[in-house]
């Protein structure tokens, strides 16, 4: 599925999708944020692949990272957009929204974070990109107003670069911010401690079932959410998260007697995995059904502070669905690597479920 000649993609790019759930409307869609993810997930997986797999995993990936420049700051920073800058390419193609300047999304964390995952940069770079997530945190300019009460005072990261752009925690995108910070062992400041205690408190008091929208506008969905926090907790060692580990383990349990999506299953199954070592079985058949299923969702009105417009922001009606089916191959891939280091596992050594 990766792009080798095609005037609408870049080549090495992966096509996906835009569209909306109560409307006749979709459109491809040539974001940079599915191919990131595709060679985030595959680089995870390299290591337990063999042979022609692990070689063509690698060709993959170094194909797509070809495709960052296109997306980075039109100004010049070390910052990346999820479309691309080089020429302005938002809602593109389309008949209304491309037309409309102030539309143009800023450059954001998530999408940086994960280019800054896969792609190897000096340090000053990453340094310089820590910065620049300190002068975009709450209260370090303005305060955020669309979140929780007892969130307003946490000087947490926020999604957007933008200079003028409002301000936003997004659960997922700062589950990613803090695997950039892990991962390239960063000094700790009062941001990111503040973004573990947002991160700690959505779980703990389980907004993220009672209130996925407000917690995370670009992945407002339960499963996902915790998708997100497992793999940033089992990959690193935070004591201040650790103690999040039964509860979530306990949810996890519980979705996976309810009936999902078969990409859903499959998200479950690698967090409980990732959790105990033991991942649950999922049967699927290929192709795998995806045209209605999502996994990132643009907000139109989330971008306005107005409290009319926050009222409206969770309705269906004004969201577009992103989806992309060489990602959902993907977490394929990624459960398959699970499973098989899951039947290495002795049964002495199997957690139990929460009913033992």
């Amino acid at each position: 599925m990766q792009v080798k000649n095609e005037s609408f993609y870049p080549e090495g790019l992966f096509p996906s999708q835009r569209f909306h759930t109560l409307l006749p409307y979709r459109r491809e869609d040539n974001n940079i944020f599915f191919t990131a993810l595709i060679v985030f997930t595959l680089q995870q997986a390299i290591p337990f692949l063999k042979g022609n797999s692990k070689t063509i995993a690698k060709s993959i990936c170094s194909r797509a990272i070809e495709t960052y420049p296109l997306y980075r700051s039109r100004r010049g920073l070390l910052t990346y957009n999820f479309w691309q800058n080089t020429p302005n390419k938002h809602f593109y193609p389309g008949y209304l929204f491309h037309k409309l300047n102030f539309l143009a999304l800023p450059d954001d964390a998530d999408d940086t974070a994960l280019i800054y995952l896969t792609k190897a940069h000096s340090s000053e770079d990453i340094a310089w990109v820590k910065e620049e997530l300190s002068k975009h945190a709450n209260r370090s300019k303005a305060q955020i107003k669309n979140t929780f009460p007892q969130f307003k005072a946490l000087k947490a990261y926020t999604t957007w670069f933008g200079k003028n752009m409002y301000l936003e925690f997004d659960f997922c995108v700062l589950c990613n911010v803090m695997y950039f910070v892990f991962s390239n062992k960063l000094s700790f400041s009062q941001h990111d401690e503040d973004t573990l205690s947002y991160l700690k408190a959505v779980i703990a008091t389980d907004l993220h079932f009672s209130h996925p929208f407000q917690v995370s506008a670009s992945y407002p969905r339960t499963v996902i959410i915790l998708y997100h926090i497992v793999r940033l907790i089992t990959t690193f060692e935070i004591p201040r998260l650790n103690d999040l580990k039964p509860k979530i383990t306990t949810q996890l349990y519980q979705l996976e007697k309810g009936s999902h999506h078969l990409i859903d299953r499959i998200l479950i199954s690698i967090s409980i995995a990732r959790l105990t070592g033991v991942c649950p079985e999922v049967r699927y058949t290929l192709p795998i059904t995806h045209q209605n299923y999502y996994f990132f969702n643009g907000g139109l009105l989330t971008a306005f502070e107005h409290k009319v417009a926050r009222k409206l922001a969770p309705f269906g009606i004004f969201h577009l669905k992103h989806t992309c089916e060489a990602y959902y191959l993907t977490l394929l891939v990624e459960y398959e690597v699970f499973r098989e280091r899951s039947s290495q596992i002795s049964p002495v050594d199997v957690p139990k479920s929460p009913e033992g």
